[in-house]
């Protein structure tokens, strides 16, 4: 079958004998179908089944995948994580994080932005590690995640990463 994608070639081999003509039929099993893995929305499930069946393959070249967030499931784009309903929240929970720190210019630590506003700390490193929480007229300082030393960049602090020096370096 050249040309299906993984998708269309499973779902196309498993019901191509059941189904030999009859739309209707198809819409309602591979919509019950994916209904019962997590997807919710009709428009949704149009986009997998008629972008295959009517040559458009815009929404079939991302993975199956299940949200690691709420596991529905989803097709991921390259790089995609998280299923849109789950990349919204993160995006006004980052948002949210973002107004906390430029309207609070004493809080510095990550414990300090985690009680104030509630969030998860390892959601606020992650921002912190992705760049998202830039602030040009301080640091955010946060934990190494080797000692616990409050840094302001990185993932080690200076000493453990001269530890990890020296121990490659006895090795190799």
């Amino acid at each position: 079958m050249p040309g299906l994608s993984a998708l269309g070639a499973v779902f196309f081999a498993s019901w191509r004998e059941a189904l030999a003509g009859r739309w209707e039929a198809l819409g309602k099993i591979l919509g019950s179908s994916l209904r019962n893995r997590g997807v919710r929305d009709d428009r949704y499930i149009g986009r997998i089944y008629f972008g295959y069946f009517y040559g458009e393959r815009y929404e079939m070249n991302g993975n199956l995948k299940n949200c690691p967030s709420c596991g529905k499931l989803f097709i991921a784009q390259p790089k995609q994580r998280l299923c849109m309903d789950c990349f919204e929240k993160q995006r006004e929970e980052e948002e949210r994080i973002i107004r906390y720190v430029n309207a609070h210019p004493e809080v510095t630590t990550l414990d300090e932005i985690a009680a104030g506003t509630g969030a998860e700390p390892k959601e606020i490193l992650r921002m912190i590690h992705d760049s998202r929480l830039l602030q040009a007229d301080r640091e955010i300082r946060y934990p190494c995640e080797s000692c616990g030393t409050l840094i302001t960049r990185g993932r080690y602090c200076a000493g453990c990463m001269r530890d990890f020096k020296a121990g490659a370096d006895r090795i190799g």
